[in-house]
């Protein structure tokens, strides 16, 4: 699906920090089997991973890619370990110059959004020293590294793309300005363009032009991804549709929620948006995956085959519609990811 996705033209491939599957793990598969589209972990709850083994991984994937990775932080969940994991009982260093986190940091103590937010300040600012000016040696309240080192370097000598998700918390803009190249947000147009001045107005406290740090907008997909029988056809589903995109059989029932996408890109892209992440995380229609020959499952009894052919289909759509005869530029200027 990465090389479907990379063909049809999306320039940017994230996966989620979500638990679900370790995003370095897949990022490093993602970077063998694509050879133009940055690849990316979003949104990274800090605190889960110690930033400087982060940073480092994140290297070793640009590495890989050619200078293709970027990664976006945010700031982490109440009173949740890294990792489910608890934290030691006392401090200590490992080998790589990294100290191990004291207990009570995050395990013991449910924290305020303040000092999630340091955290997230002070990880960004670890991970930027990694990527650009390493070794690094930084004494923070959360986060803490003694000549952390960082070889081989990034293929660029600023290192991947930092993002930061800080949507509803504005004044703390100002505390990572000078550490990110774009934040990551959600919500509506006029969301969007408080985020966009508040954005503007910070990167004048550190001395940055306006439109330095981008904005980057995350868009759900809120169309179906069905099989193609005359069972959904006649529920007006997952029909095909002989008049898809270029002339071929790819259309499907969730033309209209492309075409409202579409509406929507455009119109940030055209006001306060920098670039636009479509995540279909919440995709409807397959709610599994089945073993071939397994028609007992939600999934209607689709096979593998089946499956990828109806993730082939919404994300060759999805692309046709929205990205349409837009130019895929850089990621700061109006990808789509």
């Amino acid at each position: 699906m990465a090389r479907v996705a990379e063909a049809a033209g999306f320039a940017t491939l994230w996966v989620p920090d979500s638990g679900t599957v370790d995003p370095i793990v897949v990022l490093g598969a993602l970077a063998q089997c694509t050879g133009t589209a940055t690849v990316g972990a979003m949104v990274g709850a800090a605190g889960r991973r110690q930033p400087a083994v982060l940073a480092k991984e994140m290297t070793t994937i640009d590495v890989l890619t050619s200078g293709r990775a970027a990664l976006a932080l945010g700031v982490p969940p109440l009173g949740v370990p890294p990792l489910g994991v608890p934290l030691p009982q006392s401090g200590g260093v490992t080998e790589s110059g990294i100290p191990l986190p004291q207990s009570g940091d995050e395990a013991d103590s449910p924290m305020g959004i303040g000092g999630r937010v340091a955290r997230l300040q002070q990880a960004l600012a670890v991970c930027r020293a990694m990527f650009r000016d390493p070794p690094v040696t930084m004494t923070g309240t959360y986060v803490a590294v003694n000549g952390a080192a960082n070889r081989p370097a990034p293929v660029s000598g600023l290192g991947p793309p930092l993002l930061v998700g800080l949507a509803g918390r504005g004044r703390a803009l100002a505390g990572v300005a000078g550490l990110v190249d774009g934040v990551v947000v959600g919500g509506d147009r006029i969301a969007v363009e408080r985020t966009r001045r508040a954005v503007d107005a910070a990167c004048g406290t550190v001395g940055r032009d306006q439109g330095e740090v981008a904005v980057v907008v995350r868009r759900a997909w809120r169309g179906p991804v069905s099989r193609f029988d005359r069972d959904h056809e006649a529920a007006g589903r997952g029909c095909r549709d002989e008049d898809g995109p270029g002339g071929d059989p790819k259309g499907i029932a969730a033309g209209p929620a492309a075409s409202l996408l579409a509406a929507e890109v455009a119109d940030l892209l055209a006001g306060p948006a920098d670039g636009v992440v479509v995540d279909f995380s919440g995709a409807h229609g397959l709610t599994g995956v089945v073993e071939p020959g397994d028609a007992t499952t939600s999934t209607g009894g689709m096979d593998l085959d089946e499956v990828e052919e109806a993730w082939t289909a919404v994300l060759q759509l999805v692309a046709a519609v929205v990205i349409g005869g837009r130019p895929v530029r850089a990621w700061r200027s109006g990808d789509l990811g």
